[in-house]
């Protein structure tokens, strides 16, 4: 495809398994109510790229959402038979590197990239009615149920340019809606998201796998 590219549009889905338990010595409050089960995040990112030369330099911003569903806990740590729901709305702002030069020169459609910039995940506890429910700590102390906490992420990950599997539907798809490349991607982030070590927030930091499709435009 050959239009002007400034903008690159990502569409992407992945697990996000928090590390709550990791903040606590004997509790696992997050294993009680939930096991193993991981909430399933889908969000959309865009970024503009600032240079573009040995490879393009973009900064933009995210945001997903996902919720897991699992048993309420009572306050003395008992299993309750209420259902209960932890939402997560991470927004991110990124700076991403990608390494195209190869692709742009020989048409190799393998772009390596990098990713680093700051979080901060919006969450709430909801009851078995759908409504914002009060959460317990180990010692049974009430609070509300909702709250944010800031942190860092950093990875990066594989872009596959699917234009080089259909030319001729790339140049029709560029000609009638603008976007320039059209890719696939698969990404592993490291979100370390606990206020920056702060005891008195709740860790939602973890290592996850997500797949998409980018859109350069």
């Amino acid at each position: 495809a050959s239009s002007e590219r400034s903008m690159m549009l990502e569409v992407h889905m992945g697990p996000y398994l928090p590390n709550m338990d990791d903040q606590f010595e004997e509790a696992t409050p997050y294993a009680d109510a939930f096991g193993t089960s991981s909430a399933t995040l889908l969000g959309v990112h865009l970024d503009y790229q600032v240079f573009q030369s040995f490879g393009s330099l973009a900064i933009g911003t995210g945001i997903r959402y996902g919720a897991v569903k699992g048993n309420a806990i009572a306050a003395d740590g008992s299993a309750a038979t209420d259902e209960t729901g932890l939402h997560l709305m991470p927004a991110t702002l990124s700076l991403t590197y990608r390494f195209d030069w190869a692709a742009r020169r020989f048409g190799f459609p393998v772009i390596p990239y990098g990713k680093a910039g700051a979080s901060y995940v919006v969450w709430w506890m909801t009851n078995g009615r759908g409504e914002v429910a009060n959460a317990y700590d180990p010692n049974g102390v009430g609070r509300v149920g909702m709250g944010g906490t800031m942190g860092w992420h950093a990875g990066g990950g594989v872009q596959i340019l699917l234009d080089w599997f259909a030319p001729d539907m790339a140049l029709i798809f560029d000609d009638e809606s603008g976007v320039n490349n059209s890719y696939f991607f698969a990404e592993y982030m490291i979100h370390q998201v606990n206020d920056f070590g702060s005891d008195t927030s709740l860790e939602l930091s973890d290592d996850a796998f997500s797949l998409g499709l980018m859109f350069e435009f």
